[in-house]
C-alpha cells in the first residue's frame, strides 16, 4: 500500500516540477489577459486575471494527481526503481554490446 504522504509529496513534486516549466510559458498568457482586461479596470480585472491563473493551476495540478498516482503504482509493481539510476550505452563503435551501470 501507499502511505498518503508519500502520495501527497510525490504530488507536490510533480506540481513544482511542471510549475517551474509551465511558468514562463504561461506568464505572458497572464499578462495578456490582464491586459485585455484592463478596461475594466480594478478588482474586477485582478479577480478575473487570477481565476485564469488559477484555474490553470488547477488543470496541471490535476495532472500532478495523475502522474503521481501512476508513479506509485509503478513503484509498487517493480516497474519504477527508487533511488536507481540505470544507464545503458553501446559498449564500442561497432555497437556490440551492452553495458548496464547502476548508480
Amino acid at each position: 500500500t501507499v502511505e498518503p504522504a508519500a502520495f501527497g509529496l510525490a504530488v507536490v513534486m510533480w506540481q513544482a516540477m511542471i510549475v517551474a516549466m509551465m511558468a514562463p510559458v504561461v506568464a505572458p498568457w497572464v499578462a495578456a489577459y490582464a491586459r485585455l482586461l484592463a478596461p475594466e479596470g480594478g478588482s474586477a480585472t485582478a479577480r478575473r486575471t487570477a481565476s485564469f491563473a488559477g484555474g490553470y493551476f488547477l488543470v496541471w495540478l490535476a495532472y500532478s494527481v495523475a502522474a503521481a498516482a501512476l508513479q506509485l503504482a509503478l513503484q509498487q509493481l517493480g516497474a519504477l526503481t527508487v533511488g536507481v539510476a540505470t544507464i545503458v550505452a553501446m559498449n564500442g563503435s561497432a555497437g556490440n554490446g551492452v553495458n548496464v551501470i547502476r548508480c
